[in-house]
């Protein structure tokens, strides 16, 4: 019997060129969005306010359903291009790190009223925080700041561990070309770059060791990894000749491939969340949901402004981009508000943090000299305060 694994599609050689060049654009999208800081010109400042009903031409929900008002908590400012997670009852935010220093810095804040209550250093490009697994996981896509090798940042790529409980740096990993990083079923894990094929590697955390293990690789340019249902969900680019996104549902165990589904429409800014059976995939304001069960499935795909940064809670999902903050419900991902925001979200991505009816996100504004970035807490009029 010709096992799944073996039915794995391999990148055909053919594809090499489009996976190098899309690589290429990567790296040059993130000096882009570094000078458009910088330069931070023109920007059009909007007021903070609350539509009350969905937007037009989204789904119907019950007058019940749908938050009459949104409330704003506090508002502080962080760095360049921050990054956001909640967990261990407190926000995280990572920022990288200014020209003149080697390392970028990690906040804790009080998620009640955004009072710092440490601050740590990390890499010089953080991409992505993770919080459990006894630790605050931070994937420093361009180095290892908190460890400085040799008075050269940036050549060290690794995923900083901070403790919650003893407020401090307990372990650098490095992981070369690490992008992504999430926690689930006692360990944490990332992804990285394949450095010589073009593919992409799953990485085991030991939280007892720190020692990182390699799961397995899959076709694909790197994408977001997310834990749920005991397994791991990959999405990675160019795996196929379809050059579509695909969906993989990874045994964390074995390592063993189980399932995999091509989404069409999907580019590489796609973010990826999963809820009670259902991934959901955002991409330029495209929300498709899939089934996860009796096997992966599209069920639906709908269009959320310019949404394509997600985050699922048990009260529904998080959606933001552009100048909106967006939240629809769990099932079937109907439209239940959105929220003006004053300026647009981080482009860097994962800017979004969220639990319950709690929602943390990063915005942006232009003066003529930069750009300022905030971390905005907002919740649902009524909610209790988030803990």
């Amino acid at each position: 019997m010709v096992s799944m694994l073996a039915r794995v599609p391999r990148t055909p050689l053919s594809l090499d060129p489009l996976i190098a060049e899309a690589k290429r654009r990567a790296r040059r999208r993130r000096w882009l969005i570094l000078a458009l800081l910088v330069i931070g010109a023109g920007a059009t400042v909007a007021t903070i306010e609350l539509r009350s009903t969905p937007r037009q031409g989204s789904a119907a929900v019950s007058a019940a359903s749908t938050p009459s008002r949104w409330g704003v908590d506090w508002r502080v400012r962080l760095g360049v291009l921050p990054v956001v997670a909640y967990g261990a009852s407190s926000v995280w935010a990572a920022s990288m790190a200014p020209p003149q220093d080697f390392h970028g810095q990690l906040v804790r804040l009080d998620p009640r009223t955004g009072k710092r209550l440490a601050t740590f250093p990390v890499g010089w490009w953080p991409s992505q925080i993770a919080v459990g697994a006894g630790g605050a996981w931070v994937a420093d896509t361009w180095g290892d700041g908190s460890r400085v090798k040799d008075g050269i940042p940036g050549f060290a790529n690794a995923v900083t561990r901070i403790d919650p409980a003893v407020n401090r740096v307990v372990a650098t990993i490095r992981i070369p070309g690490v992008q992504a990083v999430t926690v689930g079923g006692g360990s944490a894990w990332a992804t990285a770059i394949g450095l010589r094929d073009s593919r992409e590697t799953i990485i085991r955390i030991d939280p007892a060791t720190n020692r990182a293990t390699t799961l397995r690789a899959i076709p694909g340019v790197n994408g977001p990894v997310v834990w749920g249902g005991s397994r791991l969900w990959a999405l990675t680019w160019f795996a196929d000749p379809t050059l579509h996104a695909r969906v993989w549902e990874i045994d964390p165990q074995s390592g063993r491939v189980i399932a995999s589904l091509v989404v069409p429409g999907i580019g590489p800014n796609a973010a990826l969340a999963y809820r009670s059976g259902v991934l959901w995939v955002g991409d330029t304001g495209l929300l498709t949901w899939i089934r996860t069960r009796p096997r992966l499935s599209i069920g639906r795909r709908e269009r959320v402004g310019n949404a394509n940064d997600l985050v699922t809670t048990q009260r529904g999902i998080w959606a933001s981009g552009d100048r909106t903050l967006f939240f629809l419900g769990l099932h079937g991902g109907a439209m239940n508000g959105e929220l003006a925001l004053h300026g647009w979200v981080s482009p860097a991505g994962n800017a979004l943090a969220a639990s319950g009816a709690h929602a943390w996100i990063v915005t942006q504004t232009a003066t003529p000299t930069n750009v300022v970035s905030h971390l905005v807490a907002v919740h649902e009029q009524g909610a209790k305060t988030a803990r």
